[in-house]
């Protein structure tokens, strides 16, 4: 809970006590049951904060980064950092240049005014307002005089850790895994006109077997155990794969046994619920909902991509095809071969020319208009969902409720009259209505377009613009508005997607419920028995 507290104390700017925070969350949390995000969100607001100011939950883990961001906040133990000048217009610069490692990846970067000793190999360091550039494909972090860093713990004895091979993501560098050889052999290629022999065959753990590319004659044996230092990761038809470049250290562990290693290529049926980020070499059957084709351009070839809604009995998820497809809405099919890639943390099934789709001998039926219901620690396990129906209760009413402006063009909110695409234009005026609901698991961001926020208020964009004109603010619509719907148990339908601050529902369906206390009661009371042991 420290973090949590340091957090609010400081956004806070001091004038609330630890103690007190400390006791407040400890209520929310362990008595009243609320979810840490929304816990710390009701503190500030109680004692007179801004709840958007709080930063923990903003980081980002490395593998969540990409090349072209800005404003990147990012913590990660340094593998190694080598200090250099270069000469930049004319003048001499001190820099920084090294790796850093997270559990969900790697990223080199570079420090462009290093002019400090105190960043060492094994340090956790963290930065802030950095940016991202691309190189040679992958993201790289810069820190430039708007940024700042800190060493956030100095490494004493640091020992850089193995990764399991099941947590080594696609474009990794300098990786550092044990893994046992389970097949090898060697064959010739030609690389830049002359003929280089590699080494390539299957290594695996406990938790995962891929395949390897060795480039040099590092006297693998089948069987034996290697810890491999200097690796990197590739992507291949949704498969990882680890390549052993020149500059890689290969040691041969003789007293290291892996008894049981995971299989390799071993299909995984699994339910449309039961999809996650990363997810290989899947089967699964569903009903199409619908389906639609697209030629596009790739590496100077026409192909065609399809692409749609694929339902099970247990819930829904967009699909991408890069093969023939001549399926069509309604065919209940069997997709064999597929693997799962994210967009915005929602699952999204994909298959290519090395997948099997073929009909499913046994029709799967769909109710129309049905959908799946979570409870929201569900929808975090698995980043989002799509068609997702969740009942919670409404705790906050946030800033942005009310009257706003959208661009005319791409329909995106206005800030100062001006579209972060378009620039200055004249706003078309919108009402809406943006909520924090919890359901006693977690909590999430809902927002409702203007047909379910007039229906949930009572107020129409007439009205509220009129009331904004009157009183000059937002301030009072949010308030009347929270007046009325804080507290209250509300169904939402709708997709949710996942980002740095959380859950958010986008909701096509809104409607209060009576919260069925009765039945709530008898269900608290039995886990009180079982927890007493009565």
């Amino acid at each position: 809970m420290k973090k949590h507290v340091e957090d609010m104390y400081s956004v806070l700017g001091g004038k609330v006590e630890r103690e007190a925070l400390e006791k407040e969350l400890n209520l929310f949390v362990g008595q009243y049951k609320v979810s840490i995000p929304s816990a710390k969100r009701s503190i500030v607001k109680k004692f007179g904060g801004d709840p958007d100011a709080l930063s923990i939950g903003v980081e980002k883990s490395i593998g969540e980064i990409s090349a072209g961001e800005g404003s990147v906040d990012v913590s990660g133990r340094v593998v190694f950092a080598t200090p250099r000048e270069i000469t930049a217009s004319g003048e001499k610069k001190r820099i920084l240049s090294g790796l850093i490692e997270d559990s969900t990846g790697s990223m080199s970067f570079t420090i462009w005014d290093y002019a400090s000793d105190d960043v060492s190999r094994g340090d956790l360091i963290a930065f802030r307002n950095a940016y991202t550039t691309s190189y040679r494909e992958k993201p790289q972090l810069n820190v430039s005089s708007k940024s700042r860093f800190w060493v956030r713990e100095k490494a004493s004895d640091w020992k850089r850790e193995a990764k399991k091979i099941k947590d080594i993501q696609p474009n990794e560098s300098n990786v550092l895994f044990e893994g046992k050889i389970i097949s090898v052999a060697a064959r010739t290629i030609n690389s830049k006109g002359e003929e280089k022999e590699i080494h390539y065959g299957l290594v695996g753990d406990e938790t995962k077997t891929v395949r390897f590319t060795a480039w040099k004659d590092f006297g693998l044996d089948k069987g034996s155990v290697v810890r491999v230092e200097g690796a990197y990761s590739r992507e291949r038809n949704g498969e990882l794969q680890l390549n052993f470049s020149e500059k890689s250290v290969v040691e041969k562990l003789v007293d290291r046994e892996i008894g049981s290693v995971a299989r390799f290529g071993v299909p995984r049926v699994c339910k449309v619920s039961e999809l996650r980020e990363g997810m290989g070499n899947l089967t699964v059957t569903g009903r199409i909902v619908s389906v639609s084709r697209k030629e596009i351009e790739v590496q100077g070839q026409t192909k065609s991509m399809f692409s749609g809604v694929l339902a099970d009995e247990t819930g829904k998820v967009s699909f991408t095809g890069w093969r023939d497809f001549e399926f069509k809405e309604g065919d209940t099919i069997r997709i064999t071969g597929g693997y799962v890639r994210s967009w915005k943390g929602v699952p999204q099934l994909k298959f290519d020319d090395k997948s099997e789709v073929t009909l499913a001998e046994k029709e799967i039926k769909v109710t129309a208009g049905s959908s799946s219901i979570y409870a929201i620690d569900a929808l975090e396990e698995r980043g989002g969902a799509m068609d997702a129906s969740v009942t919670a209760t409404i705790i906050e009413v946030r800033q942005g409720t009310g009257l706003i402006f959208r661009c005319p063009q791409c329909k995106r909110t206005l800030k100062l009259g001006e579209c972060r695409t378009h620039g200055p234009v004249d706003g078309i005026a919108d009402f809406r209505v943006r909520l924090v609901v919890d359901d006693g698991t977690g909590s999430l961001f809902a927002n409702l377009n203007r047909e379910l926020s007039e229906t949930i208020t009572g107020y129409t964009l007439e009205s509220v613009r009129k009331r904004t004109e009157q009183t000059l603010s937002q301030e009072t619509v949010v308030a009347e508005i929270s007046s009325k719907v804080l507290f209250r148990t509300m169904r939402l339908t709708g997709n949710v997607f996942s980002d740095d601050f959380g859950l958010n529902l986008f909701a096509s369906t809104a409607e209060f419920v009576v919260p069925e206390v009765k039945q709530r009661a008898v269900v608290l009371f039995q886990e009180a028995i079982q927890t007493l042991g009565m």
